[in-house]
């Protein structure tokens, strides 16, 4: 498969499937399809997202060298919801050393808070949050606040995942 012409085709959930399948757990793959991704290429950037977070849901590892550069990438104002989604897609598969966890925390709590951003966008941050709350102890209630403060005007998808998140931190709600 040539990557960079697959990147280059209409999207489609097949197409992205594809991609990540031919990606697999190939760090060379792996890098050309950050590399695409980060490339600001707006026709590439849907399916180099698609891809990328399939990737490292079925090979976590693959994101590690990236987290920052992405994380980076997906907290400009130019990123598109796409970027953003899958970024925080599949960073709630990775477990973060201590130095992202601090820079992903800091996206993360930004689009939580921002109720202009997607849903989908803004409970994989509450995911993400919640993982990373898992190991510091003192953002769990940071977190918890937040998500109880935000439940009442949350879409049911909001409600639903903020339930999981502060079952997942064994507090009540």
């Amino acid at each position: 498969m040539n990557l960079e012409k697959a990147l280059s085709a209409p999207y489609s959930q097949t197409a992205v499937r594809k991609i990540a399948d031919y990606v697999g757990k190939d760090p060379q793959r792996f890098k050309f399809l950050i590399d695409q991704l980060l490339s600001q290429e707006k026709s590439k950037i849907s399916l180099a997202a698609g891809g990328m977070s399939i990737c490292v849901e079925r090979h976590p590892l693959l994101l590690k060298a990236y987290v920052k550069k992405l994380t980076q990438a997906a907290a400009k104002n130019t990123a598109t919801d796409s970027l953003k989604r899958n970024v925080l897609r599949a960073l709630q598969f990775v477990r973060l050393s201590s130095v992202d966890q601090g820079i992903v925390a800091d996206f993360c709590f930004q689009v939580l808070t921002n109720r202009k951003e997607a849903i989908a966008i803004r409970v994989f941050a509450m995911t993400v949050l919640g993982n990373i709350a898992l190991e510091h102890p003192d953002l769990k209630q940071e977190l918890a606040l937040l998500l109880e403060s935000e439940m009442p005007l949350g879409s049911p998808g909001y409600v639903s995942r903020a339930k999981k998140v502060l079952k997942q931190l064994q507090l009540p709600k």
